[in-house]
């Protein structure tokens, strides 16, 4: 795994940020989930994008651009994760991007040793994002959801998920010693998905196959996890969150429905 998922994130929350004032401009979309986007070659299709809209689009097979009306010049920025910079990774890359070149493509390697701000750096630079408030407000929701990434729902970390149904003991992951309730509600508190949750779903859910994060989704969906009846990558969307409630930080914890 490559971390493209947290790439996308960060991605749709930036050209959110870009368009702050204009919240409903900016869409985010998994192509993998949406009927009609793949040609008889099966390649991944990128639909035209209406003229006063952004579109954030996340794919993983080769990928091809729909031709514009009329030949009218669209502008399209392609960015990629690869695990490593070896030669044949690259050749792979570029051979699903049909002869297109990437504007920014970031290793694993420089997540692990940079961690997730430099990846926001990366991102933001690329696509001009230089107000300081709203780096802030970027690095503090990628913040929060990286950690609920790895540490909530379907596609959580293998050594947590290992953990939480006792198949290793808890200090194989450092999400054993985070509050995840707590930090569930701190992403729901962030401004990023304070101002656009409501209008991008994909903001405030750790993967397309999460509910909606509520304050008591991972608790829910972590629970789930421990008895077992989810493997990696099932559809959780019909978890029932857990009942969030205000604790003494002004943050929420969760109770469990009876």
């Amino acid at each position: 795994r490559s971390a493209s998922t947290l790439q996308y994130q960060i991605l749709c929350a930036a050209v959110h940020l870009l368009r702050m004032e204009e919240p409903m401009a900016t869409k985010c979309q998994f192509l993998g989930n949406f009927t009609g986007t793949t040609n008889a070659r099966g390649n991944v299709v990128i639909p035209n994008t209406p003229a006063d809209q952004s579109i954030v689009y996340k794919a993983h097979r080769s990928i091809e651009v729909a031709p514009s009306p009329n030949n009218t010049m669209r502008k399209v920025l392609i960015f990629a994760t690869l695990l490593d910079a070896q030669n044949k990774s690259y050749m792979r890359m570029r051979s699903r991007l049909r002869g297109r070149k990437p504007r920014l493509v970031q290793l694993l390697p420089s997540l692990e040793h940079g961690g997730y701000k430099r990846w926001v750096k990366e991102v933001a630079a690329v696509l001009g994002l230089a107000d300081k408030k709203k780096l802030a407000m970027l690095e503090a929701y990628t913040g929060f959801w990286s950690i609920l990434r790895q540490c909530c729902g379907t596609q959580m970390s293998t050594h947590f998920r290992q953990v939480l149904q006792g198949d290793e003991p808890p200090n194989a992951s450092p999400c054993s010693k985070r509050d995840i309730g707590e930090i569930e509600a701190e992403l729901l508190a962030t401004s990023v998905a304070q101002a656009f949750g409501k209008y991008t779903p994909t903001l405030i859910r750790v993967s397309d196959h999460d509910g909606v994060l509520t304050g008591g989704y991972c608790a829910a969906a972590n629970r789930a996890i421990a008895d077992g009846k989810y493997k990696f990558n099932d559809d959780m969307r019909q978890v029932e969150p857990d009942l969030p409630v205000h604790n003494r930080t002004g943050g929420f914890s969760s109770v469990a429905r009876s």
